[in-house]
């Protein structure tokens, strides 16, 4: 589609790698396994 969640979500994606609760790969982004634990709270964020 061309549309990149990376770029739309930077801002909440770098705040859950940084609270240590998601890993931002090359291609990806992800929970980590405590991140999987608080998976509702976190998407909340991008519901925002």
């Amino acid at each position: 589609t061309g549309f990149d969640l990376r770029e739309e979500w930077s801002s909440e994606m770098a705040a859950l790698v940084k609270q240590g609760n998601g890993v931002l790969e090359e291609d990806r982004f992800r929970l980590n396994a405590k991140g999987l634990r608080f998976a509702d709270a976190a998407a909340a964020d991008f519901l925002r």
